[in-house]
């Protein structure tokens, strides 16, 4: 989840996506770079589904490498609000997928 502003739905996105995989079958890991750590209040706090897990990471070097996470089916990203950042680069270079939820206005 990008989007340099925040507020605009990319956490609950997220974890909502995140969710939905699950319930479809997948393994599913909630990456959570956003220093607010919302994601993982939110992931921590829903039922306890099995298959969906969350981790908290702010390091570059270790988001850039996400490909070679293994035991899982699909990660789900979320990212603070900002368009220009060494973990946000690092996470899009990583990444199959870019989803920008933008509000209606």
């Amino acid at each position: 989840m990008v989007n340099g502003k925040g507020g605009v739905g990319k956490t609950t996105t997220c974890v909502n996506l995140a969710s939905s995989l699950t319930r479809a079958g997948k393994k599913t890991l909630v990456v959570d770079t956003d220093p607010q750590a919302s994601a993982t209040w939110w992931v921590e706090r829903g039922p306890q589904e099995g298959a969906l897990e969350v981790v908290t990471e702010t390091d570059p070097s270790l988001l850039s490498r996400m490909r070679e996470v293994r035991g899982f089916d699909c990660a789900v990203i979320d990212t603070q609000p900002a368009l220009s950042s060494e973990v946000l680069a690092a996470v899009v270079r990583a990444s199959d997928f870019a989803v920008v939820p933008t509000p209606p206005s």
